[in-house]
């Protein structure tokens, strides 16, 4: 009986485990980016430019065509008669004034500029979902900060219902402290309620199973050990020139526009092909009398025109015929639209030129505006954590003087909300430091995590304390045991 009263419990504990599975960062992006429905279509663009490319490939190959002619003669006085025409036809184009390798020059930059789009938004995708998972874990962490200040309130309200026994206490303070212990307890819900959004928001954004709950693996916060740029400013302008996507499609889109430019400018030039023949004709089927044919043809673009000419030399089975025939056709303005088309052509260049050297020269700012950013950040952390070590210090003397009677509960709890206030800040920046040091990345155009300025797989972790841990201050303050000129602030990092 206990084996199997076991046996059920474990049973019960591994579903439990496997429908609240937990996700780690990584994990979570590559669910992403096999589901994601974006991604998957720009996959599809990418062949799509692909089958392009074939296709212009395909110009440089010669034109096969097999036809079948039947000829049939009534004679109202004579006998009737007719003919069968079986053929095959080749055309091989030997020049065409660079058209087609401008036109296949095209279509590989068509399967470039899709390969661009899909790295650029499969990196984009993974920064919106580390922003989603770090969303979770700032809730998970105001979890902890909002049960931390719920202690400490029902410590101060259990006391003073003890007070307010002993007639210690007036009505109107302890009814402040009984708002107050409320209002912590709806913060805590409102916290719990918050975890929950964002963790519905994760999963929609992973696509995740509706009958699966999502959870994270923490991160610990309180671990994280930023680094600083190995790369000078220099060399992280020259990383940007190569890799970011819009200074990339900037210099494809150059290159297109150029080549889309000459297929225009050089339309005046011929067209030339060497065509063949081969068949077999005869009154009968099938028809025994073999001839063939080889021959030379022009194609001329002339002011919205086409003229076309051709010359073929004909032979018989054995050369028991021989001759040659020849033929023009002009096709008055059938392309009307060709002026205009190298026009469109030619703005086009002009303003591809243009948007590469703009680009070219708003980068140096941008690159140096991102490094100040992230120092600034770097600074911004350590601020917050020196000025959250000072307020923890002045809290638990103030718990003291509400002890002792020596500070009121309005000045205690509006002290007390100053200090959650600084635990939110501090996990706030630290995330946002994170979140910098990706964005950096992501606008030089480098995969997320590239640059290793923080190191998430390092920091990931089961241990249940990394919430409350989050919000803790590495600045340890070595106060002075006697009175001196004040106290000295060391920041352990």
């Amino acid at each position: 009986m206990r084996i199997c009263v076991l046996a059920i419990a474990c049973a019960i504990l591994q579903f439990d485990v496997a429908y609240a599975r937990k996700v780690g960062l990584s994990e979570a992006e590559q669910f992403a980016e096999n589901g994601n429905v974006d991604l998957k279509a720009l996959r599809a663009e990418r062949a799509i430019a692909d089958e392009g490319r074939k296709a212009k490939f395909r110009d440089f190959f010669p034109t096969m065509s097999l036809s079948y002619r039947r000829n049939r003669t009534l004679a109202n006085r004579d006998f009737d008669s007719g003919s069968h025409s079986v053929q095959v036809s080749m055309s091989q184009p030997v020049y065409d004034g660079g058209r087609s390798g401008l036109a296949y020059e095209v279509a590989e930059i068509d399967v470039k500029l899709a390969q661009e789009k899909h790295s650029e938004f499969r990196n984009r995708l993974r920064f919106q979902i580390r922003s989603a998972y770090l969303a979770v874990l700032r809730e998970k962490a105001a979890i902890s900060i909002a049960r931390t200040s719920l202690e400490s309130s029902k410590f101060v309200f259990d006391k003073a219902v003890v007070e307010r026994r002993q007639g210690s206490i007036t009505e109107l303070d302890f009814r402040e402290i009984e708002n107050e212990f409320a209002r912590r307890k709806m913060d805590l819900k409102q916290a719990e309620d918050g975890l929950r959004d964002r963790q519905i928001e994760l999963a929609t954004i992973l696509r995740w199973p509706a009958d699966e709950e999502l959870d994270i693996r923490d991160l610990d916060l309180f671990s994280l050990r930023p680094s600083d740029f190995k790369s000078s400013l220099e060399e992280m302008l020259q990383i940007a020139l190569k890799e970011r996507p819009d200074v990339r499609q900037a210099r494809i889109d150059l290159m297109r526009s150029r080549r889309e430019y000459l297929i225009t400018e050089h339309d005046y030039l011929p067209t030339v092909a060497l065509t063949g023949n081969y068949g077999k004709t005869g009154e009968e089927w099938p028809p025994r009398q073999t001839e063939w044919g080889v021959g030379v043809s022009f194609t001329f673009r002339i002011a919205g025109s086409t003229l076309s000419n051709d010359l073929r030399s004909l032979h018989s089975r054995n050369e028991t015929t021989s001759g040659y025939s020849s033929g023009a056709q002009l096709n008055v303005y059938d392309n009307p639209g060709a002026k205009a088309s190298h026009m469109r052509n030619e703005v086009g260049l002009m303003k591809a030129r243009e948007k590469e050297r703009q680009l070219e020269e708003q980068l140096r700012n941008e690159v140096t505006r991102l490094r100040r950013s992230y120092h600034d950040k770097l600074e911004l952390v350590s601020i917050t954590d020196r000025a959250l070590a000072v307020k923890e210090q002045r809290f638990k003397i103030q718990q003291i003087q509400l002890r002792n009677g020596s500070l009121s509960v309005p000045r205690y709890i509006e002290e007390e909300i100053k200090l959650i206030e600084a635990r939110s800040a501090l996990v706030r920046e630290r995330i946002e430091l994170i979140l910098t040091a990706n964005q950096v990345e992501l606008s030089l155009g480098l995969p997320v995590d590239s640059l290793a300025l923080v190191d998430l797989k390092s920091i990931e972790t089961e241990d249940p304390s990394a919430g409350r841990r989050a919000w803790l201050p590495h600045t340890n303050l070595n106060l002075p045991s006697k009175p001196g000129p004040g106290p000295k602030l060391e920041d352990e990092t």
